[in-house]
């Protein structure tokens, strides 16, 4: 073993239940110490999605170009490269980000064997999202078909009235925060694939206990580390509406000239690769920090239980214990 995997094991190794601003603290100082790490892992995932983000803008800026409606073919092929671009660089940085939780969280001590770890798992990866795209279409289709049903009642008078008019207002309010429950679990299943070697229907079931059980936990945890996230990006992406808004200026836009308001190409594909990069940065640093607390969840409610179990075992030793004057007989 080398140097670097003993100083990335002992620095980053999880040490058992923490708050959630620690958690998210530790997310920080991860990142900001394995930058390296990071860097090389995510630079080719990186370099293809900036690639096929830039095919996209120029393809969809031009193909209706001209005086006819009819899309130019070359550019409809430049916009497919950039749409192929685009799936492949997403499934190799899915595939990634996951070798980095793998590897910051402790599981392994090498980003080689955290990456071809992720990559058995592409096809677990896919069936999660396919899983997790149809609860949260079931879910929709069950609290519309519910307001389906308390709609016609509002056309009628007295109690049917108010009960339809309390029964909307509880689907809608119903429906977001389900989607913010599914969100959350399926946020967990999917960094639990990095640290478990579980089969998928486990993984989906053990996510949605952990959130469920320590929801109000995990709703703070979700607001925190997105607040951090965005209050981050805010510089980071400051740059770039700096020069849109000069660009804008000189084009005569504010001053209420009558010039397009669309962007150029060129500041598309900066904008593109701007944003990739951008995160390149935020990426590890939520990641890290979900993978950090799907450990404390299963530190907390499985150790918990754990030790739940070990007391009942140590009750039943001593009921079946023979009385103490009968011991020594034996």
């Amino acid at each position: 073993m080398t140097d670097t995997k003993l100083s990335l094991q002992h620095e980053i190794h999880f040490q058992g239940p923490q708050s959630v601003g620690d958690i998210i603290g530790q997310g920080f100082r991860i990142f900001r110490r394995n930058l390296p790490v990071i860097f090389r892992t995510l630079l080719l995932p990186t370099i293809i999605l900036s690639l096929g983000r830039v095919a996209v803008s120029i393809g969809t800026s031009h193909i209706f170009k001209g005086k006819t409606l009819v899309p130019n073919p070359a550019w409809i092929a430049v916009e497919g490269i950039g749409i192929a671009l685009l799936v492949t660089g997403v499934i190799i940085l899915y595939v990634r980000q996951l070798a980095l939780v793998r590897l910051f969280t402790g599981v392994t001590d090498d980003i080689k064997e955290a990456i071809a770890a992720s990559k058995k798992k592409i096809w677990q990866i896919v069936a999660l999202f396919l899983a997790w795209m149809a609860i949260m279409v079931v879910t929709l289709i069950t609290w519309a078909l519910i307001a389906a049903f308390l709609t016609p009642m509002l056309k009628t008078s007295g109690s049917p009235a108010i009960l339809a008019s309390v029964g909307l207002a509880i689907s809608v309010i119903g429906s977001v925060l389900s989607l913010i429950f599914i969100g959350l679990a399926g946020s967990l299943a999917y960094y639990g694939l990095a640290v478990e070697d579980l089969d998928l229907g486990t993984l989906i079931s053990k996510s949605f206990s952990f959130a469920l059980n320590s929801l109000l936990r995990t709703i703070g945890f979700g607001f925190l580390s997105t607040l951090a996230i965005s209050i981050l990006a805010y510089p980071l992406n400051l740059p770039i509406f700096i020069i849109s808004i000069i660009y804008f200026l000189a084009a005569g836009v504010a001053s209420g000239a009558s010039e397009t308001t669309q962007l150029p190409v060129w500041l598309q594909v900066l904008s593109a690769i701007w944003e990739t990069l951008s995160q390149m940065v935020l990426g590890p640093i939520c990641h890290v920090a979900y993978g950090l607390y799907y450990l404390d969840l299963k530190m907390r409610q499985e150790g918990s239980d754990l030790l739940k179990r070990m007391k009942y075992l140590e009750q039943n030793d001593r009921r079946e214990e023979p009385p103490l004057s009968n011991r020594a007989l034996i």
